[in-house]
This record gives C-alpha cells, sequence and structure tokens, in this order.
C-alpha cells in the first residue's frame, strides 16, 4: 500500500510539473522539473533526460543509417548502369574486332596499314575503356553494398 501511495504522489507530482515545464518555456525539460521537486522526483527526472537523451542520440543515428542506406543504393545503382554499359561496349568492340579481322591483312600501302592499324587501336581503345567501366561498376557496387550495410547497423 505505501509504494503505491508513494508511487501515485509521484505520478501527480509529475502531471502537475508538466504544466510548470512547458510554462518555464524551452530551457526547462519534465526531468529538470521532476528533479526540482525533490525527493523521489530526483531520481525520475535523472532518469527521464537519461532516456531523452538517448532517444535524440538514436534518431540522430537513424538519420545516419538510413543516409548511408539511400547512398548505398544510389552506389549500387550506378555501378549497376557502368557494368551495362561496358558489357555493351565490351560486346560491340568483340563484334567489330570480329569483322575487322576477314578485312586486315589486304593493305598493299602503309597508308592502308596505318588505317588498319588505326581502326584495330580504337577498337582495342573503346573495348578497354568498357573493361574500366566493369571494374569501375563493380567497385560502386561493393561500395553501395557496405554502405548499405553499415546504414542497417547504424
Amino acid at each position: 500500500m505505501k509504494n503505491t501511495v508513494s508511487t501515485m504522489a509521484v505520478l501527480a507530482a509529475a502531471i502537475s510539473l508538466m504544466g510548470a515545464c512547458a510554462a518555464k518555456g524551452k530551457d526547462a525539460t519534465y526531468g529538470s522539473a521532476l528533479q526540482a521537486q525533490g525527493g523521489d522526483g530526483v531520481e525520475l527526472g535523472k532518469t527521464w533526460e537519461a532516456g531523452n537523451e538517448l532517444e535524440t542520440k538514436g534518431n540522430k543515428e537513424i538519420t545516419k543509417g538510413q543516409k548511408l542506406i539511400r547512398e548505398g543504393e544510389e552506389k549500387i545503382a550506378k555501378g549497376e548502369s557502368l557494368v551495362r554499359t561496358g558489357n555493351s561496349a565490351v560486346t560491340v568492340e568483340k563484334a567489330n574486332y570480329a569483322r575487322m579481322v576477314r578485312t586486315i591483312g589486304l593493305a598493299t600501302t602503309p597508308k592502308q596499314l596505318e588505317k588498319e592499324i588505326k581502326s584495330l587501336r580504337q577498337i582495342a581503345e573503346k573495348w578497354d575503356n568498357g573493361l574500366d567501366d566493369i571494374k569501375r561498376g563493380e567497385k560502386l557496387i561493393e561500395e553501395g553494398e557496405k554502405d548499405r550495410q553499415k546504414g542497417c547497423h547504424q
């Protein structure tokens, strides 16, 4: 019975302090108002303030986590796009090379030979660029997965 009476007294004080809290402005918190009453309110006020701080920190962590997840998903999407672009470039240049080798070797002058070499270099460069896009895309996907994972555990 004693425990119930003291609990009821603390609750009554808490309810009356809520109005006082609002009247004191931004600087006064519910926890500090409880502590100002003394007695059981001191410990309850400290607990409330600690919980309030934890909630604030938790909300900041959630926001950071959501941002990491969003950034990770953006990296993954960009990486997947680079991989597709790179694969397409590689496929096209392999086909260009296959066509080129059927007609290569027919040069009868140095100028014609230079033209064949230039065409082969262009194919090789575009093919290499496609491979670079694939590597960059795979790296972005990996980074995005890590960011997303971090965000989920934030």
